[in-house]
């Protein structure tokens, strides 16, 4: 018998410790709740526990900001409603003051009730707001179209040549008929071939190549706008430019509205052979410049949200429109069709953080590469040339339907839009060579679309082309006035609305997608990645959006008109509440189901980390009366060695 190791109390004691350290762990997991309190507990168990209770406080997170969004469009909503109130008590007035039966004195009355109401307009869009965030005043306008088939632009010369009348316009989605009204000073006499050749060939060749290659403006055929000449002597970098301006006046008490352009030619830029025609280079680079020009053109006719000023638009984007027709002239001269991704990169990064739009470079050059990689994202064809025109088409379409740029990116592009292709463009390898393709296939030619050909260094056939009456050029005059036809409601502000539009025919509708920040609208975070969010933009309802400024009733011609503006100003109201609601629905939906899947994250994430308390209890008594049946058995184990001791007596 040995009595110097006693290893059956050894091994009792060894037994009874670990039995004493897993009760002090299934105490813990008792007292907790939790069956991981430490990495050591289950380390995998605990890496899944931690990511999902991220995404479950994620989500609840992302619930509580849904339901704010709907108190902001609740909000909206309810001073909206308002709005609405005022505009149909405007309605009730302006019927009533079309009564020829009423004296001055009641429309007068009338009048005074009218301009308070309209005060109150303006009063609740300025003042409207949540958590400090105003809602009706603009701010939060996606692009300023609710819905109509109508657009604001800001009037001016485009190029900086001159300045335009400061004013803004309406710009129909449909074709017109104008009458045109000569203005200005006469055209430069002693430049009669020059005039000539503008008129009878460059003008009109150009203007049908556009229509031919950019299908987006074929809303503008059967149209019939003028525009003057004007030819005069500068020391200044522009060759040629094309201003309009906006303006209204008075027909016979009724408010109409007139645009008015202008072509520009510097004569100082041209070089003339001996019999008075223009040299070849000199004309090639007059087409080039005139259709760069006349694209501007088209856009202002054509398109929403100042494309005119580039208020809503990049002026990257606005010159690189215009440089698509007529091509790069030069701009990206240091680039190759061997140039280096860095060089590229530095080139792109024009457009990118820090873009500044006095920067020429930026505008005619990197604008230029990115409209044409944009079109060309976007597009399908065989040839470069058709599917960069292709693309370009679907964007400036989405764009004269209604829609923001940001949008129109976002829809036909890899890209989330204007901000994230402005400032990843830079980065991305498929640009790069892109425009190593591009240079490549352009050759020595200028790599304009407007003839189809990104080779061709003549733009406009040298002869001849009759029966083109849009944008039409009067060589003897400077500008001509173009005033709407009859068919036109031109309200106050300088708005033009084509009336009656027909049922269903809003091209684009909604409200679409506006830029950065908060300045086309606000976004809602409802999950746990950067870009899950939703968007929710708010229309303007102030008297000068809504088309009421001004409203008159003194006649009962003014009265009739202001009928038609409270009928369109409502409509218009409607149409936002109705965005509205439609975002409040989706918003509801998107909480019912974050919260069902918190609800079934939250189960996931509790068979890992939380105790199971049935199992642990067994385990626990278990342990318990194996502990209690320890302590006797060392107690034995502990009595043998005396034995020995009976050895000895």
């Amino acid at each position: 018998m040995v009595i110097t190791h006693n290893l059956t109390a050894m091994n009792i004691s060894r037994n009874f410790s670990v039995l004493t350290r897993q009760n002090e762990k299934t105490t813990e997991k008792l007292s907790s709740g939790y069956r991981i309190n430490r990495a050591a507990d289950d380390a995998a168990g605990l890496s899944m526990s931690e990511k999902m209770r991220w995404l479950i406080r994620g989500l609840k997170q992302a619930s509580e900001n849904a339901q704010d969004g709907i108190s902001l469009i609740q909000t909206a909503d309810g001073a909206l409603e308002e709005t609405q109130q005022i505009i149909q008590r405007m309605n009730e007035l302006s019927v009533k003051a079309g009564n020829d039966t009423l004296s001055a004195e009641d429309t007068d009355a009338i009048q005074q009730e009218i301009d308070q109401l309209l005060t109150e307009i303006d009063r609740i869009a300025s003042t409207t707001e949540f958590n400090t965030v105003k809602l009706l005043d603009g701010s939060l306008d996606d692009n300023k179209a609710l819905g109509s088939n109508s657009a604001r632009f800001r009037s001016e010369a485009f190029n900086g040549e001159e300045d335009a009348q400061n004013s803004e316009s309406m710009v129909s989605f449909y074709s017109y008929t104008t009458s045109s009204i000569p203005e200005g000073g006469s055209t430069v006499a002693h430049n009669t071939q020059l005039a000539n050749t503008l008129e009878k060939q460059i003008v009109p060749q150009i203007v049908t190549n556009i229509m031919n290659h950019y299908s987006a403006f074929s809303s503008l055929n059967g149209s019939e706008i003028g525009i003057g000449l004007r030819l005069y002597r500068q020391n200044s970098n522009t060759l040629a430019y094309v201003s309009a301006a906006y303006q209204e006046q008075n027909d016979g008490g009724a408010v109409k509205g007139s645009k008015t352009y202008q072509l520009g030619v510097n004569l100082n830029h041209l070089q003339f052979q001996s019999d008075g025609s223009l040299t070849a280079k000199s004309r090639k680079e007059l087409e080039a410049t005139i259709a760069h020009e006349m694209v501007h053109a088209f856009m202002a006719e054509a398109t929403t949200n100042g494309m005119l000023g580039g208020d809503r638009f990049p002026l990257w984007f606005v010159e690189g429109m215009a440089q698509t027709a007529a091509g790069d002239g030069g701009w990206i001269s240091s680039l190759s069709a061997t140039s280096s991704d860095a060089a590229i990169r530095n080139f792109l990064s024009k457009i990118g953080p820090g873009y500044s739009p006095s920067d020429s470079e930026a505008n005619y050059g990197a604008g230029y590469l990115a409209d044409m990689y944009l079109g060309y994202m976007a597009g399908e064809g065989v040839s470069m040339e058709a599917r960069i025109t292709d693309g370009l088409n679907k964007i400036m379409n989405t764009v004269i339907g209604g829609s923001s740029l940001d949008k129109a990116i976002a829809l036909h592009t890899k890209y989330k839009g204007l901000n994230d292709f402005s400032n990843k463009v830079r980065d991305d390898t498929q640009a790069y060579q892109f425009v190593r393709d591009l240079i490549a296939a352009t050759g020595s030619g200028r790599g304009g679309l407007v003839t189809g050909d990104l080779t061709a260094t003549d733009l406009a056939a040298d002869t001849d082309l009759t029966g083109v009456d849009l944008f039409r050029l009067d060589k003897t005059h400077e500008r001509v006035k173009n005033i709407y036809s009859g068919d036109y409601v031109i309200l106050s502000g300088g708005g033009a609305h084509k009336s009656p539009p027909p049922p269903g025919t809003y091209p684009g509708g909604g409200m679409g997608s506006g830029g950065p920040g908060r300045s086309g609208g606000i976004f809602i975070q409802t999950g746990t990645d950067a870009a899950d969010k939703i968007k929710i933009s708010i229309a303007a309802a102030t008297t000068a959006d809504l088309g009421l400024t001004g409203i008159n009733v003194n006649t009962t011609e003014s009265a009739g008109w202001a009928i038609e503006s409270c009928k369109l100003a409502l409509r218009r109201v409607s149409e936002n509440r109705s965005t509205l609601g439609a975002c409040q629905n989706r918003l509801e939906h998107t909480i019912a189901s974050l919260d069902n899947t918190v609800e079934n994250t939250q189960a996931s994430e509790s068979l890992i980390r939380d105790t199971d308390m049935a199992n642990e209890m067994v385990a626990h008594s278990c342990r318990q009366i194996i502990m209690k049946a320890v302590y006797p058995l060392l107690a034995q184990a502990n009595q043998s060695s005396q034995n020995v001791l009976a050895l000895l007596s």
